[in-house]
């Protein structure tokens, strides 16, 4: 019987002291997403604005229509947003769009590691800005896309269809 006891109070213990590593943020209004670091995100569209995020090596801090993610490292999340303006990546990171709709979205990708950014958009207005080692795949329709790339960045759009485009590459 005591073993029992010693047993019980032992798991017990140990499971009151495990933490649940993820976090949920509400967000009133959201028009930029920032990603410093390593990790990988999904962006979707929803009812409502709301981070998800898996891993407790990263900061959050959530300011006037910003969401800023920073010193990420290993960290998994879920963005849902009912409409995005702006996301601006830095680091490695993979970010998977599953279908986001709207007047206009601009991405900046750039710093120290290599990003991907993939998925399905139905926009008005399309900017891109990808630099060296980034990496971009888009599939869907864009009315007008302006896209800057500078260095060894990829732009794949075989399913992207645009109305009007223009590219700028840069070395």
């Amino acid at each position: 019987m005591r073993i029992f006891l010693c047993l019980f109070f032992y798991l017990f213990s140990f499971q009151s002291f495990a933490e649940d590593d993820t976090r949920h943020f509400d967000l009133p209004d959201l028009e930029l997403f920032t990603f410093e670091g390593s990790g990988s995100i999904e962006i979707q569209q929803g009812e409502k604005n709301l981070l998800i995020l898996k891993g407790d090596r990263a900061e959050v801090e959530i300011d006037q229509g910003r969401l800023t993610v920073s010193q990420a490292e290993g960290v998994e999340g879920k963005l849902i947003v009912r409409d995005l303006k702006r996301i601006h990546l830095e680091g490695s990171v993979a970010v998977d769009i599953d279908r986001l709709e709207g007047e206009s979205l601009m991405v900046e990708m750039g710093g120290e590691g290599e990003s991907l950014l993939e998925g399905t958009i139905d926009l008005k207005h399309l900017a891109l800005i990808v630099r060296a080692g980034d990496r971009v795949l888009l599939r869907g329709r864009v009315g007008e896309a302006m896209v800057y790339m500078e260095g060894s960045a990829m732009f794949e759009d075989d399913e992207l269809i645009a109305e009007n485009s223009i590219t700028w590459v840069s070395e």
